[in-house]
């Protein structure tokens, strides 16, 4: 069974555009990923990560949640999650799968 979707003209230019501006981007990754998920979630017509709070109580969906990492000796340690979203992803995964729909699409088009 394949994956059917349906494909905009624009979304072809818009997913080439987007790839072309990122695909040599070499600088760090705290450099680049708040703007590269920011671009991803706006071509994908995905709301993008709220503000973080103080209270991570509060950071249902944004670009670094703070978490502890619990080690298997017992130890601990800080760190973050990027672009954590509570509750799962599913609207970012099926974006996505979209998106991949609409390259593949392009790249037979032009096979």
């Amino acid at each position: 069974m394949g994956l059917n979707f349906a494909v905009m003209p624009n979304e072809s230019t818009a997913i080439a555009t987007f790839i072309a501006r990122w695909q040599h981007a070499d600088g760090s990754e705290l450099a680049n990923a708040q703007t590269f998920v920011r671009e991803l979630c706006e071509l994908l017509g995905l709301p993008v990560p709220d503000p973080a709070r103080a209270d991570t109580a509060d950071n249902a969906y944004v670009f670094a949640r703070r978490i502890v990492f619990r080690h298997g000796d017992g130890g601990a340690s800080e760190g973050r999650i990027d672009c954590y979203q509570s509750g799962g992803a599913r609207s970012f995964d099926d974006a996505l799968m979209r998106a991949f729909g609409v390259k593949l699409h392009a790249e037979m088009a032009h096979a």
